[in-house]
């Protein structure tokens, strides 16, 4: 254990150093940015932490209303409880946010009492749906900036676009996939048997059986989701809402230094920075290495350097120190209770079972 807390630490400092390091190669004037810190006008600050809570809290509808596809009777209170006991795990286990998810599903069989496997379809479905409002912001990023006919680093264009074409073909064979539900069920059985021979071959054979019924769970669960788009379109455009509110934070502390910056652009500097929080790096809150990429990403679309990094250190105060303190006191408060205490609920709150036989 303290080969770990060592190993973290080590890290941590790593990227904090690095991010020091890029300050001083690229000349960032200390002076200059003190000043800027010294004219923060403190209302948009504000604002940007409004906006951040805004963040967690659309994540967390959309996750309701794709968990309500498979979990009729799933509350609202509850999704919030889930999404922010996951969001304090990404934070504390960095793994490209697998951590949220496994706290969020383990949330759903711990209070709900619903299947890993089940739960699993709508871990799927979010991943996609992530995924097309990731490519959605960039190409509205690279619109405005051909409407505008504004000019961008040759570099960055390319990577925004490479990062569209790539997102966009990975949503198509995905949403492929469970359009034609036989591909999918193919997929989930090819996937399925490779893992049933391996465990049969080691002393984990006992759970063959387990994992042959959890593919079939997951098929269910994927066919359910296909019936009831409603819900779908509803999780989605409460995604597409809750990356709007993200791009808000940086867009008000870019008004508190007084360099206000076009929403579009920080449409397009959003999700590539973005891409690096789904790096599993093992840095916890990616430390350093995110606060590079949010920099440098800010100076290629033209802003001084100093109110680069002055938005990222704002920015990342809010994302880092604010969420952690949200997000642990939540989930200390609502959180742990819930499970500790209440346990699972009763027929009768659960309205008589799960929406998946």
């Amino acid at each position: 254990m303290k080969l770990d807390r060592r190993i973290v630490l080590t890290l941590l400092a790593l990227g904090l150093l690095s991010f020091i390091a890029f300050t001083i190669i690229i000349g960032v004037d200390v002076r200059k940015l003190v000043g800027l810190m010294n004219v923060l006008d403190m209302k948009y600050v504000y604002l940007a932490i409004t906006f951040d809570v805004t963040f967690i809290l659309l994540y967390a509808v959309s996750w309701y209303f794709l968990v309500r596809v498979i979990l009729e009777r799933f509350r609202l209170r509850d999704s919030l409880i889930a999404v922010i006991m996951g969001w304090l795990g990404d934070m504390i286990v960095p793994a490209a946010f697998t951590t949220g998810e496994a706290i969020r599903l383990y949330y759903l069989k711990k209070v709900y009492d619903l299947e890993y496997s089940k739960s699993l379809a709508a871990v799927v479905v979010q991943r996609l749906l992530g995924s097309l409002a990731f490519a959605s912001y960039l190409l509205m990023g690279l619109t405005y900036i051909w409407f505008k006919g504004l000019t961008v680093s040759r570099s960055l264009y390319h990577e925004v676009l490479a990062f569209s074409l790539i997102s966009l073909s990975l949503v198509a064979l995905g949403f492929l996939a469970i359009i034609r539900i036989e591909i999918f069920n193919r997929l989930v059985d090819f996937v399925a048997d490779k893992l049933l021979v391996l465990l049969s071959r080691t002393r984990l054979k006992k759970y063959t059986a387990s994992l042959s019924e959890g593919a079939v769970s997951l098929k269910k669960s994927m066919a359910l989701i296909r019936m009831r788009r409603g819900y779908i379109l509803a999780a989605f455009a409460f995604l597409l809402i809750h990356w709007s509110a993200g791009i808000m934070i940086p867009y008000c502390y870019f008004k508190a230094l007084r360099s206000p910056m076009s929403f579009w652009l920080l449409s397009l500097a959003y999700p590539i920075y973005g891409a690096v929080d789904n790096i599993p790096l093992g840095i916890p809150v990616n430390a350093g290495l995110l606060d590079i990429a949010m920099s440098a990403t800010f100076m290629l679309l033209g802003v001084r350097k100093e109110v680069a990094v002055g938005v990222t250190l704002l920015t990342r105060l809010t994302t880092v120190v604010f969420e952690a303190v949200f997000t642990g006191s939540v989930s200390l408060l609502f959180g742990v209770r819930r499970l500790l205490t209440e346990g699972l609920p009763n027929r009768e709150e659960l309205g008589g079972g799960e929406g998946v036989a």
